[in-house]
């Protein structure tokens, strides 16, 4: 990888996962859970089962069958650097990132403790040293910004090949009739300074933006919710857990992305990054900042606009 801007960088514990420091001044944290492709030999793979109740307290119980995913979330990688590289040159700031390297048969970051390592001590490790690079991230820009956005990368392969935005509300809370209370999302913060209503499917929300430049997203204005069949992931445990649903003013988005965006990272991940660079100028930037925000790229011809916006940061 090679960041556009020099950056600190922490490795954890074997270089089972990694922190790319952003900027001081950057408002965004882009993480990708299942990312990796290491398998080590001395990690076993996780099982359906968990340690079968012979763990005292552990959360897996034995008589529940939860939900175990072995898949990597392929070319999750390569598209975390894509927007981060991109929101670098369009925002000026780096944003911070954090990457799981461990192979998600190994270790599911994106998981509570007990589901995600299986009370393996290496990769407890891992999982801690993960969440400790979240957490670094999320205090430095509590302190530097008072707010901002974390960006949780994932993968699927869902029929409908649409984007799926995570924010905590399950799929049958958002296709009932009204407003999803704010509260029980992981947008809570931004919901105190903007209408909810708006933030989740309104024209100006990340999935009205997102829907603007031909993709299909949900929720968004023009599928409010998944619907009684449609397939929806609705934001895992970084999303619940660093996000502002609980408490603090960081807020967190799940970005569940179809291959064929994932796959053709070069071409979607500057545009993905103009959309995100938008939302982000308008919903976490002060007025001051906002200036270096570029217009939007389009879906095409968007590598004279890219280039045209480098030379204006070297130039300027």
């Amino acid at each position: 990888m090679s960041p556009l801007h020099p950056t600190l960088h922490e490795v954890g514990y074997k270089g089972y996962c990694e922190y790319f420091h952003g900027a001081p001044s950057s408002c965004v944290i882009i993480c990708a859970p299942h990312a990796g492709h290491l398998r080590p030999a001395n990690i076993p793979d996780r099982k359906k089962k968990c340690c079968n109740g012979t763990v005292t307290n552990c959360t897996f119980s034995k008589s529940k069958n939860k939900s175990i995913s072995l898949l990597k979330d392929s070319y999750t990688y390569e598209m975390a650097v894509s927007l981060r590289n991109n929101l670098a040159l369009m925002l000026g700031d780096s944003p911070h990132m954090i990457i799981c390297n461990l192979h998600r048969r190994k270790l599911d970051a994106n998981r509570d403790r007990d589901v995600a390592a299986q009370h393996n001590r290496e990769a407890e490790q891992t999982f801690d040293d993960y969440h400790s690079f979240i957490q670094k991230a999320h205090d430095t820009v509590t302190l530097n910004q008072k707010t901002g956005i974390l960006l949780d990368v994932h993968g699927q392969s869902h029929t409908e090949k649409w984007i799926e935005l995570g924010y905590t509300i399950s799929g049958p809370s958002l296709d009932a009739p009204g407003t999803p209370p704010s509260h029980l999302s992981s947008i809570r913060h931004l919901a105190t300074r903007r209408q909810f209503e708006m933030l989740l499917r309104g024209t100006d929300s990340l999935g009205g933006r997102l829907e603007q430049q031909g993709y299909k997203v949900v929720p968004s204005p023009s599928f409010p919710g998944p619907g009684a069949t449609g397939n929806y992931y609705f934001g895992g445990f970084t999303t619940c857990t660093w996000g502002s649903r609980e408490q603090g003013t960081v807020d967190a988005i799940q970005l569940e992305l179809p291959l064929f965006i994932r796959k053709n990272h070069e071409e979607h991940g500057p545009i993905l990054a103009s959309v995100l660079a938008d939302f982000v100028a308008d919903n976490y930037l002060t007025t001051e900042e906002r200036y270096e925000t570029p217009p939007l790229v389009p879906r095409t011809g968007w590598v004279p606009q890219l280039f045209w916006s480098f030379l204006d940061k070297i130039f300027l």
